[in-house]
């Protein structure tokens, strides 16, 4: 694969979700609500904000105050994600039959595979600095905090949904391999995720 083309996937997530969160952060002037509308453009609607999104807002307004019935996995295939981020680290999957402590704790064949794992590298590395902004932009779109005044919001709220980060790309030029997105998404069906979110391309 040459370099990917960024191509943002906006997954609808009302009926595994019970509910999307996607208000947008309030700002105490015009100025930076109108930078916040340019940052979160996805989720706006014409009529509203006269930006063309997909309407996120709307559908977080109609579904406001339902209860949640669930609270899904959603895996990210592709370059990797940075767990540590401030609008992230808290909406990070977590394996709970494992430990990084160095031993396959749950016996999949994966090494402390904790929050997911690298299958560029065949490690449980996931971040690894600037090739893997994509593979964060994206988890940022679905899941970044909300009304924190920090960056963008994501398009589903609080603890509706939980990103597992599955690494099948990397380097400099974002390539792989197709065997190791079939084995991401092996992975990510193994192990509870009900959605996979792939941003990618390639060349014929």
């Amino acid at each position: 694969m040459k370099k990917y083309v960024i191509t943002l996937i906006v997954s609808v997530f009302v009926a595994i979700s019970g509910a999307v969160n996607a208000q947008l952060v309030k700002q105490k002037t015009k100025v930076e609500e109108k930078n916040q509308v340019d940052r979160d453009w996805y989720n706006c609607s014409f009529e509203k904000d006269g930006v063309y999104g997909a309407c996120v807002n709307e559908a977080y307004e109609f579904l406001k105050g339902k209860k949640v019935k669930a609270r899904p996995i959603v895996a990210l295939i592709g370059t990797g994600i940075d767990t540590e981020h401030e609008g992230l680290k808290a909406n990070i999957w977590k394996n709970k039959k494992e430990k990084a402590d160095g031993k396959d704790n749950d016996k999949n064949g994966y090494v402390d595979d904790v929050n997911g794992w690298n299958f560029y590298n065949g490690n449980n590395q996931i971040y690894n600095g600037q090739e893997d902004s994509h593979g964060t932009h994206g988890a940022g779109t679905i899941r970044a905090s909300i009304g924190n005044g920090a960056g963008i919001a994501g398009i589903v709220p609080g603890n509706r949904v939980h990103l597992m980060a599955l690494k099948a790309l990397g380097g400099e030029d974002g390539d792989g391999s197709t065997a190791s997105l079939i084995q991401a998404i092996r992975y990510a069906e193994e192990n509870g995720a009900v959605i996979c979110n792939l941003s990618l391309t390639t060349t014929v």
